[in-house]
């Protein structure tokens, strides 16, 4: 399909096979160039015009070798939706911790936080679960008693949420202490509520 636009001919391609054939046909470098300025021209978009498509914008950077970048892009619209659609943040902060490297990092641990938090707030109390025994896991492989506490602390809800006192206690109790080595006030507090 040709169509003359403002800009000059344009052409659609309605036949995937082709797509990919012609895609695939391109120098990789010179694909990885075409993403890097379509990511660009997004990026402009985003801040002149405020538009939020996202995914467009996150495929490209990817694609252009820009994962950092992508990642910082679904933190930052993750934090707008939390107050919106909990749902569609859920889903940017998945997104966001599956573009990361393997391996504990400082980054992987507060996007772990923000959405084992949403997934509480969702009564997703078994992801949620998962989400923070993770966080406890990277924590306690570097030695991090804020984030040890910070973890135990959003177990130790769940399972006050799940009726399972007992349980709750001690991983309250335990945060506190974590919180307490290290002079974490908003750990001790957290553990106390």
């Amino acid at each position: 399909d040709e169509r003359v636009e403002d800009w000059g001919f344009s052409y659609t391609f309605y036949n995937m096979q082709l797509k990919k054939y012609i895609y695939y046909n391109i120098d990789k470098d010179e694909r990885k160039d075409f993403h890097k300025k379509a990511a660009k021209i997004l990026e402009r978009l985003h801040e002149l015009e405020k538009r939020e498509n996202i995914d467009e914008l996150v495929y490209h950077l990817v694609l252009s070798g820009q994962k950092e970048k992508a990642v910082e892009y679904l933190i930052l619209h993750a934090k707008k939706m939390e107050y919106i659609l909990n749902a569609e943040a859920i889903s940017l902060w998945e997104k966001a911790y599956e573009l990361l490297d393997e391996g504990p990092s400082k980054k992987k641990r507060e996007i772990l936080i923000s959405l084992g938090n949403l997934l509480i707030a969702e009564g997703e109390n078994d992801n949620a679960l998962n989400v923070f025994n993770q966080v406890l896991n990277d924590a306690n492989i570097l030695n991090s008693n804020k984030y040890i506490a910070i973890a135990k602390n959003a177990i130790g809800e769940i399972y006050i949420r799940r009726s399972q006192h007992e349980k709750a206690e001690k991983f309250i109790l335990e945060a506190q202490k974590s919180a307490k080595n290290i002079g974490y006030l908003d750990g001790q507090l957290n553990s106390i509520y």
